[in-house]
């Protein structure tokens, strides 16, 4: 046979085979229309618009692979190959269009019934525990399960091999299919999917200006959907929309179908109303407390119960704080925004008529904790004030908070918070705080050597941080002077670390790092006595604590993924979140699973201090019962998640 006809022969097969898997592929991930939250037409239309096109895109790398494998059959120096040699190409080309098609219809297959299970797409955390050995088994599996997904997958491939024989062997089924789909048409389609995905992309950007719920969550069921967002130009051009009546009621119904608490709230009949003072520090690593750094916040730690090793939820503010105030991992950020559910915490002070002092010296609007952890509560009890220098910033809110316990209603119990940007990079500081003077006078971003530099950056932290002790030290001050000790929890933390190139990177939200992560956790409690506590904590048992203390009774897996800090149980490991990533950390290792499909080989673990380790396996092998704890636990509270306790 001619070779130009054999390649001829390829190509007029592969455009029917692409066109039949496709259909399967449609087909085969049709099953995640069952897993949609809302049903509306809206909503809807945007899932097949965004399904069509997806599912487009994950054979579209396999038909260009097999396209380009028949241009070089084509080449000339090619018909000097051996007839037998361009055979077995012309076969082991038809076995790989098998293998690539085959191959995606399992991969949306395991990730549908993946999500069907646990509401996250297949990612690096879950891929870990499918090729671990006892990885099946830990998350439910037997030998029968085993033997039908393997039947499932052989039925796939069967499947993709009869339709590839059948359209090599059956010309007229070729051509059929070959008149039904003329060049005209192929255009048209493309066309047509070029639309499609401009159509759903527009629809998921205005959601997201509008915080329309139905299809910024059913974007959650289409496999590895990449969003795209124009927040930023709308903004530019000065478009603000205003949700309507109909979206806050929906809001309102879906905060409902959270599961978020598991059960009603419970509470003793004679618990106590404290009140509280929340006083958060941009940046502050636990080492800052320090007798010579850090003396007045030093002293206070030691007057109180001090956790001195303790870690936040994340590498960042946005993750650090949902953490404290919920006690859940970060990827639930994203199902909580969208819904504007305040914490269950919260919920409890607004029932007790709490009255409200919010300070922050940067913004509460990014990130959006007036739509997560304040979430409800009035614009006049939320005061930013971002002008001037960070110490400067933290100077006026002190004072003004301090102004505003003078003046609350005395009947009443309050919360006041406050976020002190003193410690955040570029680190200024008055005169009056210098404590290293051999800081780096000019840390210009454009012009700084970090390598070169870091060690006097690291002297700017010092001092930035030697203020920020001196305005927690006006509260603590003050509400000694007022006698408010005896009645108020004092809480004193961070919300993140900051790294200065002890692990080779600067400042935060890159890594997992120790330095970033690490925080300090100073509890004041009324008639707690003194006490440095060295096991393991982490700013998710927060809440938990404090629920405990105001006399709940639930216990905290109905609200929480923490532990009562003044209770009998304690964690052996910690979690940690950024935006597309959770971290894993125990007495001994530290892993890094990004959430995200395209972050399979991102994946590490290291010591728990960041140090290399001799055997990834032996860590999948020996920690897949704590890692499948962690995937339930990052869907136990979600919506369309059944209880699996």
């Amino acid at each position: 046979m001619n070779d130009n006809r054999v390649v001829s022969a390829r190509m007029r097969v592969l455009g029917p085979y692409f066109c039949i898997s496709y259909a399967l592929l449609l087909i085969n991930a049709s099953s995640l229309y069952g897993t949609l939250e809302q049903r509306d037409g809206f909503t809807v239309v945007f899932f097949v618009a965004a399904m069509a096109v997806q599912t487009f895109l994950f054979l579209l790398p396999v038909q260009l692979i097999l396209s380009l494998l028949d241009w070089i059959g084509k080449w000339r120096a090619f018909h000097f190959v051996p007839g037998k040699i361009r055979k077995f190409f012309t076969l082991g080309w038809y076995g790989l269009a098998v293998l690539g098609f085959g191959a995606i219809q399992c991969l949306i297959y395991i990730d549908k019934t993946i999500y069907r299970m646990f509401s996250f797409h297949l990612n690096s955390f879950v891929w870990n525990l499918i090729i671990t050995p006892g990885g099946i088994e830990s998350m439910g599996g037997d030998p029968s399960s085993r033997t039908s997904s393997a039947m499932i997958v052989g039925t796939i491939f069967a499947i993709q091999l009869a339709v590839l024989l059948l359209l090599i062997f059956w010309p007229g089924l070729r051509r059929g299919l070959t008149a039904m789909a003329p060049r005209s048409v192929r255009i048209a389609s493309l066309i047509g999917l070029a639309a499609l995905w401009l159509f759903q992309a527009g629809i998921y950007g205005v959601c997201t200006m509008r915080d329309s719920l139905g299809p910024l969550t059913a974007a959650k069921s289409v496999p590895f959907y990449i969003p795209v967002t124009f927040t930023r130009l709308a903004d530019r051009l000065g478009v603000h929309v205003v949700r309507d009546e109909d979206e806050v009621q929906l809001r309102m119904r879906k905060m409902g179908q959270l599961r978020y608490p598991l059960n009603p709230i419970a509470r003793t009949a004679d618990h106590k109303d404290y009140n509280f003072v929340w006083l958060v520090g941009e940046s502050l690593r636990e080492d800052m407390i320090d007798p010579e750094i850090m003396p007045a916040t030093h002293q206070f730690a030691q007057q109180s119960v001090w956790f001195a090793n303790n870690y936040g939820g994340g590498n960042g503010t946005r993750m650090g704080l949902f953490a404290m105030f919920y006690g859940l991992y970060g990827n639930y950020w994203f199902e909580f925004l969208p819904l504007q559910r305040p914490p269950i915490l919260m919920d409890l002070l607004r029932k007790d008529r709490y009255q409200f002092g919010l300070y922050t010296s940067a913004r509460f609007t990014y990130p959006e904790f007036d739509k997560t952890v304040f979430a409800g509560i009035p614009t006049d009890e939320l005061h930013s004030y971002d002008i001037g220098m960070g110490w400067e910033r933290d100077r006026k809110n002190v004072t003004d908070m301090l102004k505003w316990i003078d003046q609350r209603d005395p009947s009443r119990p309050f919360m006041t918070f406050l976020f002190y940007e003193s410690a955040h990079a570029q680190y200024h500081f008055p005169k009056e705080t210098i404590i290293r003077k051999d800081y780096l006078e000019d840390f210009n971003y454009a012009t700084v050597d970090l390598k070169k530099d870091i060690g006097k950056i690291w002297n700017r932290y010092l001092n930035s941080c030697r203020h920020l002790d001196t305005q927690y030290d006006r509260v603590l001050k003050y509400l000694r002077d007022k006698g408010l000790m005896d009645s108020t929890i004092v809480l004193v933390t961070g919300d993140h670390g900051e790294e200065f190139m002890e692990k080779g990177h600067w400042g935060h939200n890159n890594q997992f790092h120790e330095e970033q992560v690490r925080t300090p956790l100073i509890l004041w409690v009324p008639g707690k006595p003194p006490q440095k506590i060295e096991r393991l904590t982490s700013q998710l048992d927060i809440p938990a604590t404090l629920m405990t203390l105001l006399g709940v009774t639930n216990p905290p897996r109905d609200y929480s993924l923490g532990y009562d800090l003044f209770g009998n149980e304690t964690r052996t490991y910690t979690v940690f979140s950024d935006w597309d990533s959770i971290g894993y950390m125990d007495e001994q290792f530290k892993g890094t699973f990004p959430l995200k499909g395209a972050g399979f080989a991102q994946k590490k673990v290291t010591t728990r201090n960041d140090g290399p380790v001799a055997d990834m396996a032996a860590f999948f092998s020996s920690h897949k019962a704590q890692l499948l704890e962690i995937m339930n636990d990052m869907t136990r509270f979600s919506s369309n998640t059944q209880s699996r306790r």
